[in-house]
């Protein structure tokens, strides 16, 4: 009974969570956890803060995610999305900070095995620079969104060459991201580069065709106003 009781509140959990039901889910995953404590894996706290995540429920998922990172193997998913609901919360160095240990977590090992490839081939040691070498394209990098977000980040406390520095390398993996060219845009502009914001908008008006009306509402673009190039790309932002 007891283990018939544990898996049909593990099946509605399920069957809630793909309905978009978090709350209920949520609800449902605990009584389940309840029923059967041996399912207390170590998921649990990771489970339950991607559904008050989902729910926009912010401070929740923070209290979730700060409690699987406490009792159980530090990860990347937990670190990102801990710094994501910060980011939310517009806690904008506590987000970053959680950047940079997520990026640790699962940039260490990869360039460590890129430094140990890099020593053996040095020392004609092919084989093993190979192994080496196969081990680190094994390692999953981290996906676009985080470079987006930690730019975001660094932008909204006026880092600006290390928001750029984000941006570029998000873009490097999803070269339209309209979002990433637009933030970049902004960057360049921070950083006294006129002509090489605009050059980065006309390639972002390909993959937004609301850029126009962003740009003006947008008053990070204002000193651009006198700008006789940013007038013929507002006029024609397509050309």
């Amino acid at each position: 009974m007891k283990d018939s009781a544990s898996s049909f509140w593990k099946k509605r959990s399920d069957k809630l969570k793909k309905e978009n039901r978090f709350e209920e889910s949520i609800e449902a995953y605990d009584k389940f956890i309840e029923k059967d404590d041996k399912y207390k894996k170590k998921d649990y706290w990771y489970k339950k803060g991607r559904d008050f995540f989902e729910i926009l429920n912010w401070d929740e998922a923070i209290t979730c995610f700060e409690n699987d990172l406490q009792h159980n193997e530090v990860t990347f998913d937990s670190l990102f999305y801990k710094g994501v609901s910060l980011y939310k919360l517009e806690k904008y160095f506590e987000a970053i900070e959680c950047f940079n240990k997520a990026w640790e977590s699962r940039c260490g090992l990869y360039m460590k095995y890129v430094d140990q490839s890099k020593t053996l081939t040095k020392f004609k040691e092919f084989e093993q620079a190979i192994e080496y070498g196969n081990k680190a394209s094994q390692v999953d990098l981290p996906p676009g969104d985080f470079w987006l977000v930690k730019g975001v980040c660094l932008y909204k406390i006026a880092k600006y060459d290390e928001s750029k520095l984000c941006f570029d390398n998000g873009l490097e993996e999803d070269p339209q991201n309209s979002t990433m060219q637009y933030f970049l845009a902004k960057c360049n502009l921070k950083l006294e580069n006129p002509d090489e914001c605009i050059s980065i908008l006309k390639k972002c008006a390909k993959n937004n065709k609301s850029l126009s009306k962003m740009l003006m509402v947008d008053d990070d673009f204002n000193e651009l106003n006198n700008n006789p190039d940013f007038a013929i790309f507002l006029d024609n932002p397509l050309l």
